[in-house]
């Protein structure tokens, strides 16, 4: 028989083990030898991007190599029937979408370049692509060397900086870099159907005023190939891409209906006839005098007819165009026989027991024609020949459908078509108490998997980091038990368990380390990375449900039992502020979001800090989760309107380090409401922000002595607020998920003091919980 001794040191070891396992996350428990060891054989440079400059040159795998596809591109532009010294490569869509579907992302076809804004020129020798500070390392990332990267808003480094007539001279735009490099009546061609009006009488007049130099836009319309009539394509990059055989189809998903009761608040009858609200639809077209509105945005069509689909990666669209007349309302769709069921044309008001036009008892027509979405051009051209009144061209619209409303043989048929903005923009900025009502419970329960995803990352690298207590992170043996892509996965078998889950309103950003420097980065199986607790982790992310759509930034620091460094402390918490007084302000009816943005930025700037992007911008109900035309942003948009009441918008500053090692943004969603004032100056409406997204800040990066009384006093109400919401549906004070939230919404306390003329907060702590404040009262 064994020993006491032996016995004891027996139970001792099994306790342990069993100790060790019961620390272990449930995930880790169930595959603890599931690691990621691919993603540590070689350790990775800080932002694997392209070298240009070496011999031989270097690519990462990110790239896709554009030789062959540039080569073929020229040879078509040399073609006699177009002679082309230029050729304009668009990043979009007919309907000028922001997200393309995959089958019109001729861009990406032609550069590798995935980023969702920038724009191509090809010419005989260069190929040039523009884009943002969003998208710099991406495209870096992405583009080989046959590509030159415009980064627009920067000095352009090929100029002489010691030329006193040239100090500080931008990178040229595209008209600006056309004017100067293309010869003396070169002829640059491009697609009028993914260019938008604005933008082509912008090139246009801008060659015009320049008339030495007699460039000429070309427009590539309808062309066959080898005389063969059944292969007609209207884009050069389209022969290319169905040549390769590669190209994408459109997506066949079936067309949803949206209930007006539950979610919209208004059928789309109404929204057009108005029966609730004088200023429908046809109430607008009259008081501007139009017989016609053409309708080409994606998100105005699903709007209007309360319909969504899933055509487009992450948004819940459909391809559409639709024409309302006085006495019509036209819905063109792509592949009709596949999108409509039976439900479809009920809620539509046609199929065989409908007869139309149906009219109601004031004479208005209640059905819908269904068109075909390949006569949509031809119907815009005939609507203008036949109609007597005037034809509203929306400025979204692409120079193609502003064409075919102006045939160039009359121009009294000319005059009867104006452009301006489309009136459904400002229609579904302002929400229905329905949407929302829809849009507070969507971000209620987005928070609650936010927080779940965010106690599970950081409970994984606790016990990641135990389990590596002896081995070094570049170690070979190191043991992965979380990466970027991880996060992502397990965060959609969250949001699958909500039964009002649709789909991600945008690709997450999960970004560790060097990889939370670019703005809009997009993890892949390529650039997957461990997370652990050496660096800053970014996640921003969003979700469409049927009752709204979520988007949230938050950036963490997992070593809570280790003071972050000092400068990064001073960084999150000067974008905290700013997150905090923009939220905070109250402004009066017609300001726009442009003269709030610096508010946002003020503590950044004191320190000489800023970041590249917008603040903010609109967000739709269970659509674009960027949704114009309002925002907050630097500059003048010519499409902005004023705040009003029950609009919702995001507010997200942040900061990049400049040498690209890290990332901080924080971004919640707000509804503008009625601000409480003691005063009411003339006759302004006063309003505020009130915050919907409800996740708690980190902590550990929060220097709360850099915090104004009436920022903590905001952090206090935020923190009591998520603690009182969403702690109920994570369980018992014992579960992770809910021990994460309580520690970060501890109350802040906080000593007050006045001496002369200064004011000072003092002694700041997040872990008691009653709040000691001395007013010297003879001192106010």
């Amino acid at each position: 028989m064994p020993s006491m001794r032996a016995c004891v040191a027996l139970i001792a070891v099994i306790l342990v083990i069993e100790s060790l396992l019961v620390s272990a996350t449930p995930e880790a428990r169930k595959e603890p030898k599931r690691f990621k060891r691919s993603l540590h054989r070689t350790k990775r440079a800080a932002h694997d991007i392209r070298n240009c400059e070496t011999s031989p040159t270097y690519l990462p795998p990110t790239v896709i190599r554009t030789e062959e596809r540039l080569k073929l591109l020229r040879d078509r532009m040399r073609e006699r029937r177009w002679d082309l010294d230029a050729y304009i490569i668009s990043n979009t869509d007919p309907h000028l979408s922001e997200v393309p579907p995959l089958r019109d992302r001729r861009q990406e076809f032609m550069s590798g370049f995935r980023g969702a804004y920038g724009t191509a020129i090809v010419t005989l020798d260069k190929a040039m692509i523009w884009t943002d500070a969003r998208y710099w390392i991406q495209a870096e990332q992405q583009l080989d060397c046959n590509w030159e990267l415009m980064k627009e808003g920067t000095i352009d480094e090929e100029r002489d900086p010691n030329d006193p007539e040239l100090p500080d001279i931008l990178i040229p735009s595209p008209v600006e870099w056309l004017l100067e490099y293309m010869p003396v009546e070169a002829k640059i061609g491009f697609d009028p159907r993914l260019m938008s009006i604005d933008e082509y009488f912008h090139y246009n007049l801008t060659f015009e005023h320049y008339e030495f130099k007699r460039l000429t836009m070309v427009w590539i319309q309808e062309f066959e190939y080898n005389n063969e009539p059944d292969e007609v394509f209207t884009n050069i990059i389209d022969y290319l891409w169905e040549r390769e055989g590669s190209r994408p189809a459109y997506a066949r998903e079936p067309l949803v209906t949206v209930d007006a009761d539950t979610y919209t608040g208004y059928t789309w009858e109404e929204k057009i006839f108005g029966y609730k609200d004088e200023r429908s639809l046809r109430w607008i077209m009259k008081e501007k005098n139009a017989e016609a509105l053409i309708i080409t945005k994606l998100d105005e069509v699903a709007w209007l007819f309360n319909l969504r689909s899933a055509d487009i990666p992450n948004n819940p669209f459909f391809l559409a165009y639709s024409i309302i007349t006085n006495n019509e309302i036209r819905l063109y769709l792509y592949d009709r026989q596949w999108k409509v069921n039976r439900e479809v044309e009920d809620h539509l008001g046609i199929g065989q027991d409908s007869a139309c036009p149906e009219y109601d008892s004031r004479n208005r027509p209640l059905c819908i024609q269904l068109r075909n979405y390949d006569d949509f051009l031809d119907d815009v051209n005939r609507l203008l020949i036949q109609t007597s009144g005037r034809i509203w061209v929306t400025n979204s619209s692409s120079i193609a459908v502003f064409n075919a409303s102006t045939p160039k043989t009359s121009s009294a048929l000319r005059e009867k078509r104006f452009v301006e903005q489309s009136p459904i923009l400002r229609m579904k900025a302002v929400k229905t108490k329905e949407e929302i009502e829809g849009m507070k419970n969507a971000h209620i329960r987005d928070s609650v998997n936010f927080v779940r995803i965010a106690s599970y990352i950081e409970e994984t690298v606790e016990y990641q980091r135990e389990q590596n207590k002896r081995i070094e992170p570049d170690d070979p043996d190191y043991r992965i038990y979380i990466s970027e892509l991880d996060v992502i996965k397990r965060l959609e078998e969250f949001r699958k368990q909500e039964l009002s889950y649709v789909m991600p309103s945008f690709q997450t950003v999960s970004a560790f380390g060097h990889h939370s420097a670019m703005v809009t980065y997009n993890v892949t199986e390529q650039s997957d990375i461990r997370i652990d607790e050496t660096k800053l982790y970014l996640l921003e992310t969003g979700a469409h449900y049927l009752d709204g759509t979520t988007d949230i930034a938050r950036t963490y620091w997992f070593e809570y039992k280790k003071t972050p460094p000092q400068h990064l402390r001073d960084q999150y918490t000067r974008v905290l502020m700013g997150l905090i007084d923009l939220s905070d302000t109250v402004f009066r009816t017609n300001i726009y979001g442009r003269e709030l943005d610096a508010i946002a930025r003020r503590a950044l700037w004191k320190n000489g800090l800023d970041y590249l992007h917008a603040t903010g911008h609109g967000v739709g109900h269970y659509l674009n989760v960027n949704e114009g035309p309002i925002g907050f942003g630097l500059g003048y948009e010519v499409s902005e309107i004023p705040l009003e009441r029950n609009m919702v918008l995001t507010n997200e500053p942040g900061y990049y380090s400049e040498k690209n090692e890290y990332g901080i943004r924080l971004e919640n969603v707000m509804v503008i409401v009625q601000a409480n004032t003691n005063y009411t100056f003339g006759d302004y409406d006063w309003n505020t922000f009130d915050t919907i997204s409800l996740v708690p800040f980190e902590k550990n990066l929060i220097d709360h002595t850099m915090l104004s009384i009436d920022q903590i006093k905001w952090l206090n109400t935020y923190n009591k607020k998520v603690r009182k919401v969403i702690g109920p549906y994570l369980g018992s004070s014992t579960t992770t998920a809910r021990k994460w939230l309580d520690r970060r919404t501890e109350k802040i306390t906080y000593k007050y003091s006045v001496s002369g003329a200064e004011t000072t907060v003092s002694t700041v702590t997040t872990f008691m919980v009653s709040v000691v404040s001395i007013i010297l009262s003879r001192f106010l």
